[in-house]
């Protein structure tokens, strides 16, 4: 069990997120709008709108919120069948290498998905007006 505290956490962190689908609003929803009202004045009630106005947003939300899901709950389950099968000092030297290498997988995924979000929804905002 030492050899896997810090992923029970991720683990558990990743069976929220994937346990939160079936809400009304995903976990990355209130994580993102968190980030979007520190990140600009009246930005979480921007983001509220763009939630209910913008399907792309919520279903962005939703694969955002399976993606972390199933990375974080597959980390775990790697690195507890690694430490179940393999001796502990290969356990130990390869294990921080998996856990830095998924996560830095999951952060490289998410920039790259939310800036193509933001293009898609600016291109949406963009032909609105025109198309009206």
């Amino acid at each position: 069990m030492l050899l896997l505290r810090e992923s029970l956490v991720s683990g558990a962190v990743g069976i929220a997120f994937l346990l939160s689908l079936g809400s009304r609003r995903p976990l990355v929803f209130y994580l993102a709008r968190a980030t979007v009202a520190r990140e600009m004045e009246g930005g979480a009630e921007r983001f509220e709108t763009l939630w209910r106005e913008r399907p792309a947003v919520a279903s962005g939300m939703r694969l955002m919120t399976l993606v972390w899901g199933i990375g974080l709950t597959g980390e775990m389950a790697l690195r507890a069948w690694l430490a179940l099968n393999w001796p502990i000092e290969r356990f130990l030297a390869v294990s921080p290498f998996i856990g830095y290498g998924i996560y830095g997988a999951l952060a490289l995924w998410t920039l790259r998905y939310r800036k193509t979000m933001r293009s898609r929804v600016e291109k949406q905002a963009e032909t609105a007006p025109s198309a009206s």
